[in-house]
């Protein structure tokens, strides 16, 4: 797997993108949950927008606004289980 983290960073959302064997992805946290898309436009992936022929995820991270001020080596973490959930599939 070759996973480039790009830029990763900010708080309320804590953001970060890159690519995943050169596929781009966009990571973001923010309240009590983050997101996780993958695709050649990974900004218009996620559930209400449709597909766009991607991979997203969304968990909950914490209370109220925790997921905003994320440590980053916790954002790593889930980037490499996002990408390796990814590559799987």
């Amino acid at each position: 797997m070759n996973l480039v983290i790009e830029y990763l960073g900010g708080k309320c959302p804590v953001q970060a993108g890159g690519e995943i064997n050169g596929t781009p992805f966009y990571f973001r946290a923010r309240g009590a949950s983050w997101t996780m898309s993958i695709g050649l436009m990974p900004l218009g992936i996620c559930c209400d927008e449709g597909d766009n022929g991607g991979w997203h995820r969304e968990e909950p991270y914490g209370k109220n606004f925790e997921a905003g001020y994320m440590p980053t080596a916790e954002v790593k973490k889930i980037i490499e289980r996002c990408a390796k959930e990814y590559l799987s599939e």
